[in-house]
């Protein structure tokens, strides 16, 4: 403990640059889960999921910022790692027999980082996602998941961080 308030005496500036930091990478924003399976619908133990199309039906925005990230492609990667994570991902062969989740992008805003700082709210990006989950050719359920970030976030991930978050809600479901 003196050696922490020793460091602290000594260099003045590195709570508030640990505070500015902190505040600069984090954000706060909403989460909503649904899910709607089959009556009598059990998944099986350990199960294999693969994914199928992605497909993206939210019109576009005019006022949004431009952005390099494809949201296609980063729920893609997301819901990939998650999989993978906890040994879920079905093997790119077929083998085994497993489920199908197809994911479809409800809406996608980029939003704005330098208005989200401006004013919390203002600039939110937002992704919301309606995935069908299929075993073989038979639907056996539903899920619908929404993540904004509504305050903070730097620049860049806001878009990475709600991906995360909306895979990891999906997979919590199966």
């Amino acid at each position: 403990m003196d050696l922490l308030i020793l460091l602290l005496r000594r260099f003045r500036f590195s709570p508030a640059l640990l505070l500015g930091t902190g505040l600069l990478l984090a954000s706060c924003g909403t989460s909503n889960l649904t899910s709607n399976l089959e009556p009598g619908f059990t998944p099986r133990a350990n199960p294999l999921v693969a994914i199928g199309e992605i497909t993206n039906v939210s019109p576009p925005f005019p006022d949004d910022e431009k952005v390099a990230l494809d949201p296609l492609q980063e729920l893609k990667a997301q819901l990939e790692a998650k999989l993978k994570e906890s040994n879920m991902l079905a093997s790119a062969d077929g083998r085994g027999k497993g489920y199908v989740l197809v994911p479809e992008i409800k809406e996608y805003r980029p939003g704005s980082a330098f208005k989200r700082w401006l004013w919390p709210g203002y600039g939110s990006t937002i992704l919301s996602v309606d995935s069908a989950l299929r075993d073989g050719d038979k639907k056996v359920g539903e899920i619908s998941t929404r993540r904004t970030i509504d305050a903070g976030r730097a620049y860049t991930g806001a878009l990475t961080r709600a991906s995360s978050a909306l895979s990891q809600k999906i997979l919590s479901r199966i």
